[in-house]
């Protein structure tokens, strides 16, 4: 009888021993497990990273956006020839500058002359000071009368205007109507779309205001012809 109790009293504490140990494999098993899918997920973030998916790329890819942004809205707030460029400080034309008249306005342009200028709608003089650097590029070259500015797109002369004629052909004129001209040296009628802007002419007060060719100066400090 006592060794029949003996066995009855070991066998809770056998099953309890089995049970303990089970856990135990139980535990490793799901270690094991955590390893295994925290070294796939680690590859699969690799493979993402090399296939150009990962967050550092995904934030060089916007950065250059953001750049590409900032260069393309530089551009767009440059004021073209013309324009009052006293807050852009910078013009769209190529090869012009942001050229200061005085507190009221500043001008893009390819050159400046300090004093009054014929071009400008008053005599007040330029002071010329340059706000900010020239454009890059090189400064457009208008065409002369007579010669085709479908390129150019301006005109030299003052108070000219580059008008498209036909395919191929476009020239500086005062003014035009859509037709035929009587004057020109063909029937080939004219569409007269304005190409570019038109190149300002001598103001009304240089008559007035500016000394003649061949004129003293030194108290108008213009002329009345432009260029001189």
């Amino acid at each position: 009888m006592a060794h029949s109790q003996d066995r009855e009293s070991l066998l809770p504490q056998l099953d309890f021993d089995d049970v303990n140990q089970q856990h135990r494999v139980n535990r490793r098993r799901r270690q094991r497990g955590l390893a295994i899918n925290g070294a796939a997920a680690c590859g699969i973030l690799a493979v993402l990273v090399l296939l150009g998916y990962g967050p550092h790329v995904r934030q060089s890819e916007e950065s250059a956006s953001l750049g590409e942004t900032s260069v393309a809205a530089e551009v767009e707030t440059c004021s073209a020839a013309g324009e009052n460029c006293a807050t852009s400080r910078c013009c769209s034309t190529p090869g012009f500058t942001c050229y200061k008249k005085n507190e009221f306005w500043s001008e893009c342009r390819e050159s400046c002359i300090p004093g009054p200028d014929p071009r400008s709608p008053d005599n007040a003089a330029w002071t010329c000071d340059k706000l900010g650097k020239p454009a890059d590029g090189d400064a457009p070259k208008c065409s002369k009368n007579g010669e085709n500015c479908l390129k150019t797109g301006c005109c030299e002369a003052s108070g000219m205007q580059c008008f498209h004629k036909a395919d191929g052909w476009a020239t500086c004129k005062v003014d035009c109507e859509p037709g035929i001209d009587l004057t020109d040296v063909d029937a080939t009628p004219w569409t007269c779309k304005p190409l570019g802007r038109r190149t300002p002419d001598v103001a009304d007060w240089v008559w007035s205001k500016c000394s003649a060719t061949g004129g003293d100066c030194t108290k108008s400090q213009c002329c009345n012809e432009v260029g001189m």
